[in-house]
């Protein structure tokens, strides 16, 4: 049960970032004016993967649950890949963990 809550927050999280719009790097969230803002403001218009993954995450699995089981997944913390190589490779890598993870 517990991996299907993971799965539905990956998708989640891929959906608001799937626009290259909405994604940013080197901070969680940001608003219209490019100023760092939590994941969970009501300002936020983009977000990096890890804060996607904060604003979809619930109390009974939290983002950082999320983090360490994506983790095992891949071979770099999901942040570096992030910030170092960009959007593309990011969702790439996010929508490959949910379709190694059974979906």
């Amino acid at each position: 049960m517990k991996d299907i809550v993971k799965r539905t927050i990956l998708r989640r999280a891929i959906a608001r970032i799937e626009d290259p719009d909405k994604w940013t790097k080197c901070a969680f969230a940001r608003d219209v004016d490019g100023n760092n803002v939590t994941p969970r403001n009501p300002k936020a218009v983009c977000w990096c993967a890890e804060g996607a993954i904060e604003t979809e995450s619930i109390p009974s699995m939290p983002s950082w649950q999320v983090l360490c089981w994506m983790d095992t997944y891949i071979g770099s913390a999901l942040y570096v890949i992030n910030d170092k190589c960009g959007y593309q490779p990011v969702i790439d890598t996010m929508r490959e963990i949910l379709r190694k993870a059974g979906g």
